[in-house]
């Protein structure tokens, strides 16, 4: 009589998989959570950098003052017309794009046509970003020099 073996896996030894797995689990969990809130907190800081970047370009291209315009979590860019403001491009939602807090004090940051940052009480100014324990920051120089890494200069 020919006896065949079977090609397949026991039930211990699909349990002890799934238990393996499930440490694992347990280990990284936490670690993919900080490293999820970190992510967020460097995406919404290029944000930041880059909507600053865009109010700096807009005043030097049209010659006119642009405002980098921060009213609670939502910045935008807004171009002087006269005695109008144009909003360029649409309005970001920090919380809802990447759920983080953002501070400016003062919550406008406006540029010449130099690109040169008007109005900033110190050496620089400061637009901070955190989420619960992690927080970060971009800073203007009152040259214009938007900073992302490091400490503000």
């Amino acid at each position: 009589m020919i006896v065949r073996k079977r090609k397949a896996f026991t039930l211990i030894e699909l349990l002890i998989v799934v238990v393996i797995v499930g440490i694992v689990a347990l280990v990284v969990m936490p670690r993919g959570h900080e490293i999820m809130v970190n992510n967020q907190v460097r995406s919404a800081k290029q944000e930041i950098a880059a909507t600053l970047a865009v109010a700096k370009a807009s005043a030097i291209h049209s010659g006119r003052p642009a405002r980098f315009v921060r009213n609670g979590n939502v910045m935008h860019v807004r171009q002087d017309v006269g005695a109008q403001f144009d909003t360029i491009g649409a309005p970001v939602n920090m919380m809802r794009s990447y759920r983080v807090h953002v501070e400016s004090n003062p919550d406008t940051i406006r540029f010449d046509s130099r690109g040169f940052a008007l109005g900033i009480p110190n050496a620089y100014q400061t637009v901070r970003i955190s989420r619960g324990t992690r927080r970060d920051s971009v800073c203007v120089t009152r040259f214009g020099r938007i900073i992302t890494e490091g400490r503000c200069q």
